[in-house]
């Protein structure tokens, strides 16, 4: 496969109007490249080394032609655009704006935490809350199906779907990209519901902490490590019903 694109002809790039710029990892956190890319014609030009101003100058000052460079914040790209091709106009790529409002918005959430925690608090009161179910195995805490239920349902659906369409399970295999056997078994399969029964009645170490922790998130519970440390330190046995809860810090974090 990769001697196919190795023995095909490069094409030269010609002239480029719109350039995109943008650095990559060789190496994460030890070598970097930058990747330069005709945006009009949706594909890579030149790979330079490194991610510094003075390559992408260097290749800029042999691109007159270029009108526009869309880049990353980066001040290297910047500062080599400014030098090389002063008549071209800079513009932050899309990705790069969405991403860095996402992590200001982010740090801002959470630097106002408690303050968005009060304000929620005061308007959505206790009863207002939609009501909570225990979970039975189908359904989580707040009666919405468990991903696994759902993925094997619709699992289950379309490998029944392409069987009566004629697919065979192998071309069913590559079709939906699962296991062969796991096809097999869903294909065997008539009702869904068989299948849940395993994943739904199969124990797991959290099955005596359940019902604690079903009541705690109740009492409106959120934080994970508090519930994982009151029930380490509650230590409820197989034998005993874990409805009494841990012996102490029953209080959680916020």
């Amino acid at each position: 496969m990769l001697r196919l694109p190795r023995a095909s002809p490069l094409q030269e790039p010609g002239a480029v109007r719109v350039l995109g710029i943008d650095e990559f990892a060789l190496l994460r956190g030890h070598t970097y490249a930058t990747l330069l890319v005709d945006l009009e014609a949706r594909r890579p030009i030149d790979v330079l080394p490194g991610r510094e101003a003075a390559p992408v100058a260097r290749w800029l000052a042999d691109h007159p032609e270029v009108e526009i460079i869309c880049r990353d914040r980066a001040s290297a790209y910047a500062e080599a655009a400014r030098q090389a091709a002063p008549q071209a106009v800079q513009v932050a790529d899309a990705w790069h704006l969405w991403n860095n409002l996402a992590k200001a918005v982010e740090k801002t959430v959470t630097g106002h935490y408690a303050c968005i925690r009060a304000a929620h608090a005061a308007v959505h009161k206790p009863e207002e809350s939609p009501p909570l179910t225990a979970p039975d195995g189908i359904l989580d805490v707040r009666g919405r199906p468990r991903r696994i239920v759902a993925t094997i349902r619709e699992r289950h659906r379309d490998v029944h779907q392409l069987l009566a369409q004629g697919r065979s399970l192998r071309g069913i295999s590559r079709d939906l990209d699962l296991d062969y056997y796991a096809v097999r078994r869903y294909a065997r399969t008539p009702n869904a519901e068989e299948l849940l029964v395993k994943v739904t009645q199969r124990r797991t170490l959290l099955d005596d902490y359940k019902s604690y922790i079903y009541q705690r998130f109740v009492q409106g519970c959120r934080n994970a490590s508090q519930l994982y440390r009151e029930v380490h330190d509650g230590r409820p046995s197989t034998n005993r019903s874990a409805r009494a809860g841990p012996s102490r810090g029953s209080r959680c974090g916020t």
